[in-house]
């Protein structure tokens, strides 16, 4: 049975009286994970729901400031069958208002949970004359402005699937008991008709009457509230698309944030999975992605020509043949060699210090920071290690340089990530995603791995087998990540 309708059962079994209220046409797809579920749970049997949301594993969302509505609660869950995200909003008000800003308490929740009926797959649902009436209130309250001036589409297709399914004479009867006569003649109008804005207009100036006592703010102070959370719910698309930003604006894990950092060997498939995991934790958390390397990722503006001069004298590939050139360029011009290595290791000290900061400030504010690698001190010069520690026993400007690139190493040791995923593979493996790399090399690396220590991990190393098919790997990454947020 999927994760929904085992949620909806056990409520059943706990006498929680709840009903899927709005968008049952898109009932089917809500069922199945593609869209949200928007359940109305009675106030009165709230521990026995989050009672059943505990015994499913499914996570309450710590929902930022700028996005949070009253009578309103995320909980979100990982859907073992389908190996999707199912994310309940569970009301406890019926809410209603512009976009961005539900001001408005329908206060009619008794009337939905009385009425509801069961839809043919089980689920209780809203009775369709009193989502009607819900529907086109709702339309007529998101009115703004600008839809006033441009134009506003109407409920179109619900509003047809809705009425297939009942009377019109119900409708009214619900109409007139929730906002009275004039409401009536409203609702009748935009049943007469296809409802545009000038139909919904007239409703939404019965329902403000009707509605005044019952928003949360009006004026100045409404519109005020609602730029707010347009230019939060703006800058998270573009944090999530195009620039990500170390600022909470949408949802967080509800013990707060923590830091994943993957580990691995060459051709465990640290990246891909760092990407994976990324790409099905950020449509619902709030997700800070980092590369701590110093290969082909993300590098401050100072590394980058460094890195294209890298590729031009040595080549970009990492192969046997590379590998030869530095060792004979090395061998030909050992000081230039020594202070090119120098400036890199220290450029990327600098560089690691910077995103390390940024990664537990974003920590700090509740986010989910996916981390590929981390700087490490067990081994120097390999690993994401220091490469200046044999500096340390040097004349004084190379203590001082050598003390100035640990800082960061030092940083990442006492402030370890909170979870580890570890990727271990076996060397054939590795060797077979990884050919341009030794066999020697490659058993080496899955050594040091395998010997790297978190002392001070919030919930340390979580060991996955890297060599299982790549869906396996996701499904038991992600399900490590999940149980610990």
């Amino acid at each position: 049975m999927s994760l929904v309708m085992e949620v909806l059962r056990r409520f059943d079994e706990h006498g929680v009286a709840y009903c899927h209220w709005k968008s049952n046409d898109h009932l089917a797809a809500a069922l199945s994970a593609d869209t949200d579920l928007d359940i109305l749970v009675d106030p009165a049997n709230i521990d026995d729901a989050y009672a059943v949301f505990a015994e499913l594993s499914c996570r309450r969302g710590r929902v930022a400031n700028a996005r949070n509505d009253i009578g309103l609660e995320d909980f979100l869950g990982v859907d073992d069958e389908s190996n999707r995200m199912v994310h309940f909003h569970v009301h406890y008000r019926l809410p209603g208002g512009e976009r961005h800003n539900k001001r408005f308490r329908l206060p009619w929740e008794r009337l939905v949970l009385d009425t509801r009926v069961r839809d043919e797959s089980g689920v209780w649902i809203t009775a369709p004359a009193v989502e009607v009436v819900l529907l086109l209130t709702r339309y007529a309250l998101k009115l703004r402005g600008r839809d006033m001036v441009k134009g506003s589409s109407g409920p179109g297709s619900e509003l047809a699937f809705l009425m297939a399914r009942t009377d019109r004479r119900a409708v009214l009867d619900i109409a007139e008991q929730l906002l009275g006569e004039l409401g009536r003649r409203a609702i009748e109008q935009c049943l007469d008709c296809e409802p545009g804005t000038k139909q919904l207009y007239r409703l939404r100036r019965v329902a403000l009457r009707v509605l005044a006592s019952q928003t949360s703010s009006n004026g100045p102070a409404a519109f005020s509230r609602r730029m707010n959370r347009e230019a939060a719910w703006a800058l998270r698309g573009i944090s999530r698309k195009v620039a990500p930003r170390p600022v909470l604006k949408g949802r967080g894990g509800t013990g707060g944030g923590v830091i994943v950092a993957f580990v691995g060997c060459d051709g465990s498939g640290k990246s891909t999975m760092v990407g994976e995991s990324r790409k099905f934790l950020a449509p619902k958390l709030d997700v800070y992605p980092m590369y701590l390397g110093s290969g082909d990722g993300s590098s401050s503006l100072i590394r980058k020509p460094m890195k294209l001069v890298r590729d031009q004298v040595f080549g970009k590939a990492r192969d046997r043949n590379t590998i030869a050139k530095k060792v004979r360029v090395g061998d030909d011009h050992p000081t230039a060699m020594s202070g090119a290595k120098a400036v890199w290791a220290l450029t990327l000290a600098a560089e690691k210090s910077r995103k390390l900061r940024t990664i537990m400030k974003a920590r700090t504010r509740g986010m989910v920071v996916i981390c590929d690698r981390w700087p490490q001190m067990q081994f120097p010069g390999e690993l994401d290690g220091p490469r200046l520690t044999h500096w340390a026993e040097g004349n004084a400007v190379q203590r001082a340089l050598a003390a100035y690139e640990l800082r960061p190493y030092e940083l990442a040791r006492r402030f370890p990530p909170d979870i580890v995923i570890r990727l271990d593979v076996d060397v054939d493996t590795a060797a077979r995603r990884r050919p341009e790399d030794g066999h020697d090399y490659l058993s080496h690396r899955i050594d040091l791995v395998r010997q790297l220590e978190f002392t001070g991990s919030l919930f340390g190393p979580v060991e996955i087998d890297g060599t299982q098919p790549p869906d396996k790997v996701l499904t038991a990454i992600l399900r490590a990540i999940w149980s610990r947020l």
